[in-house]
């Protein structure tokens, strides 16, 4: 890597509750974190992604023109899409990013990391199955551990105070 120069790490994550699977008709945030860790500016940075087979656009656009970006600055690119059909396996594709490491040099085109696990889309019932049960599943546990946990500490408390309160 050349002194002065940027260097761009690129991630592309679909951020769907950080889990591997999409319900149905539900909009799925992709997301694409640019970090130079070089010591200089990247210039003229340029991105371009594409949506997987079966999904379409719902906010955003596909390509972005973010300029420069300095040494140890991040820049996200995002956009939303969904899928109106179930029992699909997401292919995730890298997005293309092309910049230049200093302000007079050539371009230079780099991919972005994709997700390692396997993304798959299920039916919005299976998916609020999934997902948004577990909202109410936590709502319970919290009321029983908040119950749980100080009750044997006060019924302690209690029967020290009242056997000192004998002797």
């Amino acid at each position: 890597m050349e002194v002065g120069s940027g260097h761009l790490l690129a991630r592309k994550e679909i951020n769907d509750l950080q889990c591997t699977v999409l319900g149905v008709g539900r909009n799925a945030t992709v997301n694409v974190y640019l970090f130079n860790a070089g010591d200089g500016s990247a210039y003229d940075v340029k991105i371009a992604d594409s949506l997987p087979k079966r999904f379409q656009l719902v906010e955003g656009s596909l390509t972005a023109d973010l300029g420069e970006i300095l040494a140890g600055e991040t820049s996200t690119f995002s956009y939303q899409m969904k899928t109106n059909e179930t029992q699909i396996v997401v292919r995730n594709v890298p997005a293309k990013i092309t910049y230049r490491r200093n302000s007079e040099g050539a371009f230079f085109t780099a991919n972005s990391s994709i997700p390692s696990t396997k993304t798959r889309v299920i039916a919005s019932f299976e998916y609020a199955r999934l997902v948004e049960s577990h909202y109410i599943d936590f709502a319970i546990m919290f009321g029983l551990f908040c119950v749980s946990v100080p009750a044997p500490g006060l019924f302690w408390w209690r029967s020290k105070n009242n056997r000192l309160k004998e002797e």
